[in-house]
């Protein structure tokens, strides 16, 4: 468990850290209540820290189905946006 000072772990925590340290480049991100924790890391990955993100809208939840759409909506321009098989696919080589 990591803790967070705030919606974004990215920046909140020494995770950044670790990840470079581990040669991380790519982030996956998914989660619940989808308008804030997860679209603070979505928009601070690759904004902040220089991560390429993807989010799997499956795999993405909030108190609404209409704060997930516009969450998604939003968060389209900072990360690839895939369904799990094809990301689930590609990660593997599978296609």
């Amino acid at each position: 468990m990591i803790p967070k000072t705030s919606f974004e772990r990215l920046i909140s925590t020494n995770i950044d850290y670790w990840l470079r340290n581990l040669g991380v480049r790519y982030l996956m991100i998914s989660g619940v209540v989808t308008d804030q924790c997860v679209e603070s890391a979505v928009r601070d990955g690759p904004a902040t820290v220089g991560y390429l993100v993807t989010t799997s809208r499956p795999t993405l939840r909030d108190l609404t189905a209409r704060c997930a759409r516009h969450t998604l909506s939003a968060i389209k321009g900072y990360c690839r946006q895939r369904t799990t098989t094809s990301w689930s696919r590609r990660t593997l080589g599978l296609g």
